[in-house]
């Protein structure tokens, strides 16, 4: 008899925030800032612990990324052009924000120094 009491050839209707982000490869951290900055799947939360996302949920999801409205797409090229100014592409960790600021930083003495 198998430890895995859930039977196989059953089919599941939602998953849990983990799986979720192992079938779209997608690492928790950037899942949260997906949630935070409201693009995430609508979250069912069970308990404190416990939060599951439904398959409805996530073909939603699938839908919202794949034809996005008029003012998401302004959001994601806005975001695109102030991370291509930047001269990062996608997130930064805070050490990396720090670090493109200090360079940012660096170069604006030199230019006001006439370096």
């Amino acid at each position: 008899m198998s430890i895995n009491k859930r039977k196989p050839d059953v089919e599941r209707g939602s998953f849990k925030v983990v799986e979720f982000c192992a079938r779209h490869g997608l690492s928790l951290p950037t899942f949260h800032r997906l949630v935070a900055m409201g693009r995430g799947p609508q979250i069912t939360r069970l308990s404190g612990r416990l939060s599951l996302i439904s398959l409805e949920a996530e073909a939603e999801w699938l839908k919202a990324f794949t034809n996005p409205t008029p003012d998401v797409q302004a959001e994601i090229d806005a975001h695109a052009a102030q991370a291509d100014a930047a001269g990062h592409k996608g997130f930064l960790s805070a050490a990396g924000r720090a670090k493109a600021h200090n360079t940012r930083a660096k170069k604006s003495r030199e230019t006001k120094a006439g370096v």
